[in-house]
């Protein structure tokens, strides 16, 4: 366990609070994560891969990364930076499937993703 130490002093109106992490102390300040944009590439689940390199911007959101495609907003999660990255491959080449599946049904902006998606990943 980690040991701290607190001290306090007060004027007639004021109280002030000292924090010292002990030596040992894991103690690290937060570092917010920057919205970065990430280009990704290469093989997709299924035997697929994408076409070309594709932008997806991965945030931080209350302790796990999102990262997230640019023109319709398909996104995914992961703990960490890689594993978010390879959710989201699982997760385009999965939408791709389900959109194909019911292609006569789709409305028009569901055709419109399924052409976009069609256009950005091959099979092998």
């Amino acid at each position: 366990m980690d040991t701290a130490t607190v001290s306090t002093s007060s004027s007639s109106k004021d109280v002030f609070v000292h924090f010292s992490p002990a030596a040992a102390s894991t103690y690290r300040p937060l570092r917010p994560f920057p919205p970065t944009v990430c280009t990704i590439d290469g093989p997709l689940p299924g035997g697929r891969y994408l076409a070309h390199p594709l932008a997806v911007l991965v945030e931080e959101d209350e302790g796990e990364f999102l990262a997230s495609e640019l023109h319709y907003y398909i996104h995914a999660s992961g703990s960490t930076v890689p594993e978010a990255i390879a959710s989201f491959k699982r997760v385009l080449s999965g939408y791709l499937d389900d959109l194909a599946s019911d292609e006569e049904r789709l409305s028009e902006y569901l055709h419109k993703q399924l052409q976009y998606l069609r256009s950005v990943i091959k099979s092998s």
